[in-house]
């Protein structure tokens, strides 16, 4: 049984061998300066592309970087089989954050920011590289061995060019026509469904104009209740309803 007291940390996959993996940075120095981590130290790693590493610290390389032997490794450890995208329209503040955290905790797979008529449309580095930091942070909280994707921010239209290939395709919208999630989701089990999108938008929602040119482009009207939500809580409330519904979160 796993003993879920345990730290994991974060090694990057160019940074793993057959035999060895590295932590360095942020990682070394949680280990060696705040854990008091020694060589000889038994140490559990992922590395972001679905391992996990159980291993013992045998050397320091530097003062900010320490090899590690891997004793055993765990394919896919705590990762859901169905891989949802979430198309999120981009928002202000703490809140997109917040939904990027609970996201990864919950299993998504790829979050991609959206910019729409009514989203948010200003990004620097600095803030993708800090939602990168919030995506491990998340990871090794929650024991995943799959670090989700977070893309740089993209346009509706480019979304709909680019055509990824996924069993289903939705878009949250919760006006007249629009089926509740859930029951659709159990409808649709006479088939396997392993890839999963879906459109959530801004605040103020998509506009009339954008749901039209999502329904052409082959994604389903959902709602997901009958209350309205925040950007972040709609995300969160739609990535969990879709791994209930498949049982596998």
């Amino acid at each position: 049984m796993e003993n879920f007291t345990h730290e994991i940390f974060y090694t990057k996959p160019e940074n793993v061998t057959d035999t060895t993996f590295i932590i360095e940075g942020q990682e070394f120095h949680h280990a060696f300066r705040v854990l008091r981590k020694k060589i000889g130290d038994n140490i559990t790693a992922v590395d972001g592309a679905g391992n996990r590493y159980t291993g013992t610290i045998i050397k320091k390389i530097s003062e900010e970087k320490a090899e590690c032997k891997i004793n055993k490794t765990v394919i896919n450890s705590g990762e859901p089989i169905t891989a949802v995208t979430v198309f999120i329209g981009l928002i202000k503040g703490k809140r997109f954050e917040i939904f990027i955290e609970k996201s990864v905790e919950i299993g998504i797979r790829k979050i991609v920011p959206l910019i729409t008529e009514r989203s948010f449309k200003d990004i620097s580095s600095q803030k993708l590289e800090r939602w990168k930091n919030i995506a491990i942070s998340a990871v090794k909280q929650c024991r995943r061995s799959i670090l989700p994707e977070i893309c740089s921010p993209l346009e509706l239209n480019s979304i709909f060019r680019k055509n990824e290939k996924f069993d289903l395709k939705l878009v949250a919208h919760s006006n007249k026509g629009s089926k509740n999630l859930s029951i659709l989701l159990k409808n649709k089990k006479v088939r396997p469904i392993r890839k999963i999108a879906i459109l959530i938008g801004p605040e103020g929602g998509f506009t009339e104009n954008e749901v039209h040119q999502a329904e052409t482009n082959g994604f389903i009207k959902v709602k997901l209740g009958e209350r309205r939500l925040r950007t972040e809580t709609a995300g969160i409330v739609a990535l969990t309803s879709i791994l209930l519904e498949q049982n596998d979160i």
